[in-house]
């Protein structure tokens, strides 16, 4: 009922549009639902309930990305707490498909279409860990700044951005190969950040304001840029 559904989901912590169904997607802080928003009836209803899979926990970020065949579009959606686990959910219907323990108190899931794939953001472990979309397992983790938290992948300039709660810059690194290729200064306490419309630059907001960063340049001329 929209009514209980409006009352279940009180702080939002992620959003996603999707294209498909002209549906706002959300999920919330300690709630196990997935809930859809419908902006032209302003109705809210739950589209998925992960209460009976276990300790999935919240969802913190929601991630829509388009593999190809045979996976094709899948939604990912990671916890931060009470769950531990990186879940992949059918794109349509918001059920359950895959999931992969990997701990609590992650922030961000992104993707390289590329590379087939996930990036996470390990807020405590000060690491980005990569996960094989494909076989749904752990391959490596990228050194990051204590307090990673937003992400964004930028696969047209083979670029991972990342930012931290406990320090002023956003770093970009090489989607290939995870070398960090520039780090900019910004404000403190970044806490969102999203790929523009052109997908070569970001928006980000800091406790010091609201920047939108063109990738490609910073790539070029570093903070002079």
């Amino acid at each position: 009922h929209p009514a209980e559904a409006s009352l279940l989901c009180s702080t939002v912590s992620s959003t996603l549009w999707s294209p498909d169904t002209a549906r706002l997607l959300l999920g919330c802080e300690a709630s196990p639902h997935l809930y859809e928003y419908d902006p032209i009836t302003r109705k809210l209803d739950q589209r998925a309930d992960f209460t009976p899979t276990g300790t999935l926990g919240d969802v913190e970020d929601l991630s829509l990305q388009d593999w190809g065949p045979p996976l094709g579009q899948r939604l990912y959606s990671v916890s931060l707490s009470p769950g531990h686990r990186l879940r992949e959910l059918d794109a349509s219907s918001g059920e359950l498909i895959r999931h992969l323990d990997i701990g609590g108190f992650s922030y961000s899931v992104v993707g390289d279409p590329q590379r087939g794939e996930l990036y996470i953001s390990r807020f405590y472990e000060s690491s980005v860990l990569v996960v094989d979309a494909w076989a749904m397992r752990p391959l490596r983790r990228l050194r990051a700044s204590f307090g990673v938290r937003a992400l964004a992948s930028l696969p047209s300039l083979r670029v991972l951005a990342s930012t931290s709660m406990f320090h002023n810059h956003l770093d970009l690194r090489s989607l290939d190969d995870g070398r960090l290729l520039r780090r900019l200064r910004l404000g403190g306490q970044n806490k969102s950040l999203e790929l523009g419309e052109d997908g070569r630059s970001l928006l980000l907001s800091t406790s010091c304001g609201t920047y939108e960063v063109d990738v490609e340049e910073v790539l070029a001329h570093g903070d002079s840029s």
